[in-house]
């Protein structure tokens, strides 16, 4: 139509029929022009249709992209994560390899405590038991010296009732005297013995005693080492070849010099320095 058109619009004009040919040409305008439009359209259309696909290919990259980079950080969390757990992992098996070695230093320590505990403990059982064995040995020879002493005592008194009997009788009792005499004559050999062994015993006690009351007199020290042993005044008495009353006086100055309470012991006190 727009090639017809183009046609009779020059036919018409070489004619001399301008109208009729301004007609034609005004048709074929109109068919060129909507060819154009038509074309143009397409172009249009088609470009539109080529840039919304771009667009959409960008987009589509740009998701993939998007996708990419989430499966990106996903897997760098899942290391970090990883990671993390094992990190954490390796701590508390340090920490397990750490608090299992102190226990163990601890059980071993405690063991130890204990074995000490136990040998400090036996020693100390075998030291009351060796110092009670030596205070009853003590006790025993003390009591040995007063029955020496109280026989010497009898034997005096036996001497003096001898000048009231006839000479047959005093022979036969003389010669018994002599005996007895025989039997006991190592009283101040066993005296010097009894004295030594209380002082062997008692260094670190009379030490100590010393360093409290370093005015105490020797008699006082040997009767703080008799009291000790728990001997009673009538004991003590017969070891010193003296008078109970005696050795009351001596233990009443002595709770003096110790500056002894009314109500404390005096025997208590001297076995606990």
């Amino acid at each position: 139509m727009r090639d017809a058109t183009a046609g009779l619009a020059t036919a018409n004009e070489s004619k001399g029929n301008i109208p009729e040919a301004l007609k034609y040409y005004k048709q074929h305008s109109h068919f060129k022009d909507s060819l154009f439009n038509i074309k143009k359209s397409e172009q249009l259309s088609e470009i539109q249709t080529r840039f919304t696909l771009d667009l959409k290919e960008k987009e589509i990259a740009l998701k993939d992209n998007k996708i990419a980079l989430l499966q990106r950080e996903q897997k760098l969390n899942d290391s970090r994560q990883l990671l993390l757990l094992l990190s954490i992992l390796l701590l508390l098996i340090f920490g397990l390899l750490i608090y299992g070695k102190l226990q163990s230093r601890n059980r071993k320590s405690k063991l130890l405590l204990s074995q000490k505990e136990s040998l400090n403990k036996a020693r100390e059982e075998l030291m009351q038991a060796e110092l009670k064995s030596k205070s009853n040995e003590l006790t025993n020879f003390a009591l040995h010296l007063g029955e020496k002493n109280k026989f010497l005592h009898e034997l005096k008194n036996e001497l003096k009732s001898l000048r009231n009997t006839n000479d047959n009788e005093r022979e036969t009792r003389i010669k018994e005297l002599l005996i007895n005499v025989q039997q006991n004559l190592q009283i101040q050999k066993d005296l010097d013995e009894f004295q030594k062994t209380i002082n062997q015993s008692n260094q670190g006690f009379v030490k100590k005693l010393k360093q409290h009351f370093p005015d105490l007199t020797k008699n006082e020290e040997r009767l703080c080492a008799m009291l000790r042993l728990n001997l009673s005044s009538k004991e003590i008495a017969a070891l010193n070849n003296t008078s109970i009353r005696a050795v009351e006086m001596g233990r009443y100055r002595l709770r003096k010099k110790l500056k002894l309470k009314q109500e404390q012991s005096i025997i208590d006190y001297l076995q606990e320095i």
